[in-house]
């Protein structure tokens, strides 16, 4: 149970970390589904509405950061779950 150990702390900075990984993992795509909104290829579709060209673009590219604001969230609470109850784990064994 020793190995497990080195696991219990949390690391310091890990919901900044996780939310920039999870921004620039997204931001490419995002990114490119923009530039297909821009040229009108594909619409951004928000509350059954279709928007194209410029608006459409802004409004991408403002989900983007608020996308991975959500994961990151999701991401630490799976984190700090599984991290209680690994610390609960070492205390009984």
């Amino acid at each position: 149970m020793k190995y497990l150990k080195q696991f219990e702390s949390r690391p310091e900075k890990l919901f900044g970390t996780l939310f920039w990984n999870m921004f620039f993992c997204m931001a490419p795509f995002f990114f490119l589904g923009s530039l297909f909104v821009l040229f009108g290829i594909i619409p951004f579709n928000f509350n059954d509405s279709e928007y194209y060209g410029f608006i459409g673009f802004i409004m991408t590219n403002f989900f983007t950061p608020l996308f991975a604001l959500l994961w990151a969230v999701i991401i630490w609470i799976y984190y700090s779950i599984g991290n209680y109850f690994l610390r609960l784990f070492n205390k009984i064994f």
